[in-house]
């Protein structure tokens, strides 16, 4: 396979937009266990090994390779439709030099809610996944909400497979993977 090499300024940039949801405290969640009455799909967190991978490519049609863990240190597993959940982190600024960004970040929180589990159609194939979608708000006298996505995450993935944020210069979707063996790339 083709190493992707990517300078560290477009690394960055690919994650800006999910930089809260990888860098923050420890989510604050609803029960950890659906209500007996809920009958639909659960998806615990999965099993990681290192060599587990995952291929985004943005819509401007730059691509970063990622190992295990990079998104999901904040999805509130286990996850069901209806399952609510939020957490702290800090904010980031676009266009400022990083070391500038990191004395200007305002505390934000961001809250998540699992709105379905449907089919998905990325590069990488088509997976059941669960819809989660997440605002993240600016703490402080105004709270004001600095944006929103959707997150689909796919437990057959073992990962998120599509980001969809307001704007799509923060969109990603998983074009190629290999978690445990079981290997997905798309065909010329």
């Amino acid at each position: 396979m083709r190493k992707i090499a990517l300078p560290r300024s477009v690394l960055l940039s690919v994650l800006v937009l999910v930089y809260v949801f990888i860098d923050g405290c420890a989510p604050t969640m609803s029960p950890v266990s659906p209500p007996e009455s809920y009958k639909g799909p659960v998806a615990e967190g999965p099993k990681l090994q290192a060599k587990d991978f995952w291929i985004y490519e943005r819509a401007d049609g730059r691509r970063v390779k990622l190992g295990a863990g990079t998104f999901l240190s904040h999805l509130g597993f286990p996850l069901w439709v209806g399952k609510a959940w939020k957490y702290a982190s800090e904010g980031t600024r676009l266009g400022v030099d990083p070391a500038i960004s990191r004395a200007l970040r305002p505390s934000v929180e961001i809250e998540c809610e699992v709105t379905g589990f449907k089919e998905i159609a990325v590069t990488a194939g088509t997976f059941e996944a669960f819809e989660c979608k997440c605002a993240c708000t600016m703490l402080g006298p105004d709270r004001v909400c600095l944006d929103q996505w959707t997150v689909w995450y796919a437990p057959k993935a073992k990962n998120i497979i599509r980001i969809k944020a307001q704007t799509t210069a923060s969109d990603l979707e998983l074009i190629e993977y290999d978690v445990s063996g079981k290997v997905a790339r798309p065909t010329p």
